[in-house]
């Protein structure tokens, strides 16, 4: 009787029988054909008995010769099965590969694959040896937190199949990537496979202070107020996004960044109060380190990486943390922007006055979330020259439910840097300050500062791409 105890060992099957049949009488080589043989099962010698034998369950066997003779063969068995190549020309360089499935109705199971050592077919005794490995089972994980998951079967030392990205029904998961089971890398799909192995999926979770805007494609209405980026004689396409509901706080801005001596932020409520006194190059470094930390593709390059900690000029350490430079930079103005990539990053002016004017509603505000003039201070924080930067989501949110998008701090927005001639190079900022009157706080006004610039009334919103 087989012991099925010994089903995770690798085990080797030797063929016993070997017989050569002469099918021509010639006596040149090129004539003679003889008949390899596969066996398998409890009448055969081997190191280990086939483990399935006497099981009852129905398997099938299939050899498949390669080189200068090509041919394959499959039966199915329940304990023991032979497979005979007959009319193999004498003098053939082959190899085999088999695998042994496993029957469950309609379904094929791989339990066992090996490949042969090659083999130069003789006259007589041409038995195929083949060192038969136990097949791997692959998990995808989909959901760490519960038992979802999927399985390939696999053999010994070839890659797994990748399969389609997850889907979350809600929507409120953006699958990131498949990552090997401790969950600190992506899985490499080009690597062999040499033991059973776990995949996770991971996944951005959409934090409850993201909102999710749908796009759309702007083809030269009339907007009211006019825009200075939506005009009658352009087209512009804006995609899904992500956008946070609130200005980036100071605690937020201080998990990855610093500010330069003598200009951080006023007060202890870190969590509840905008960041100010950063430059436009510091949100480029914020964007990307809190890309990198949650595990999301960095949407800016500077000098050919994505790393902050690598670009020329950036100040601090680990320990202190990182701003960027305090001159302008044509090293830092020069970034490079994937569009493409899954990171934070700042809004484009036309994406920022699109969720400012409540996404593809196309409201009539002036203000973010409103247009009578009676009920501006209910959504804007400004008109206070003598005043403070102000906490954040005090005031009513637009139509989108995203607050302050009208005053509290400026907010930087993306584009390369422009500079007239013989000025210095600039960047927009949008939405005004506590210390703006109303006019500067309009969704559709523009304003540009250097981006080295650093004062109180300046800060900025991030956003993701969105499938």
């Amino acid at each position: 009787m087989i012991k099925k105890s010994i089903m995770k060992f690798l085990f080797k099957i030797c063929v016993v029988t070997a017989v050569l049949s002469f099918i021509s009488c010639s006596a040149s080589l090129e004539n003679k054909f003889g008949s390899v043989y596969f066996s398998i099962g409890s009448n055969s010698s081997r190191e280990a008995d086939f483990p399935f034998a006497g099981s009852g369950q129905t398997f099938s066997l299939t050899v498949t010769l390669d080189g200068d003779y090509k041919s394959s063969r499959t039966t199915k068995f329940t304990d023991s099965a032979t497979i005979i190549f007959e009319e193999v020309p004498v003098s053939s360089k082959i190899f085999a590969h088999a695998e042994i499935h496993l029957l469950e109705g309609d379904k094929k199971i791989l339990k066992y694959s090996g490949t042969s050592e090659p083999l130069v077919v003789q006259e007589e005794e041409n038995i195929l040896s083949i060192l038969m490995k136990e097949a791997l089972t692959v998990k995808f994980v989909t959901d760490a937190t519960s038992s979802s998951f999927f399985e390939q079967s696999i053999e010994y030392g070839q890659t797994v199949t990748r399969p389609d990205d997850p889907v979350d029904p809600s929507g409120d998961r953006e699958f990131l990537a498949w990552n090997a089971e401790n969950g600190s890398a992506p899985f490499d799909f080009s690597a062999p496979i040499e033991s059973n192995t776990t995949i996770i999926a991971k996944w951005w979770n959409k934090p409850n202070d993201f909102v999710k805007v749908d796009g759309t494609t702007f083809n030269g209405e009339e907007l009211n107020p006019v825009s200075f980026v939506f005009t009658e004689d352009t087209e512009i396409t804006i995609g899904n996004l992500y956008v946070c509901n609130h200005e980036v706080t100071q605690a937020e801005y201080e998990t990855y960044c610093a500010y330069p001596s003598g200009s951080s932020p006023n007060g202890s409520d870190k969590q509840n109060y905008p960041v100010y006194y950063v430059n436009w190059y510091d949100t480029l470094v914020y964007c990307n380190f809190r890309s990198i930390d949650e595990g999301l593709t960095p949407c800016y390059s500077i000098s050919g990486t994505t790393n902050p900690k690598e670009w020329p000029g950036i100040i601090g350490n680990d320990e202190t943390k990182y701003y960027g430079p305090a001159s302008s930079s044509n090293t830092w103005n020069e970034v490079s922007y994937n569009e493409n990539a899954n990171g934070y990053r700042l809004p484009t002016e036309a994406e920022w006055e699109y969720v400012a004017r409540g996404g593809n509603a196309w409201k009539s505000f002036k203000i973010s979330g409103c247009n009578n003039e009676d009920e501006y201070g209910q959504y804007a924080q400004c008109d206070d020259i003598n005043g403070s930067v102000k906490e954040i989501k005090k005031l009513n949110p637009n139509s989108l439910e995203i607050y302050d998008m009208s005053g509290n701090v400026s907010e930087w927005c993306f584009t390369h840097p422009e500079a007239e001639a013989g000025d210095e190079p600039v960047c927009p900022t949008r939405g005004g300050s506590y210390a703006d009157n109303k006019t500067v706080c309009y969704v559709n006004y523009q304003r540009t500062s250097e981006p080295h610039e650093r004062d109180e009334y300046t800060g900025f919103r991030i956003v993701r791409n969105r499938k």
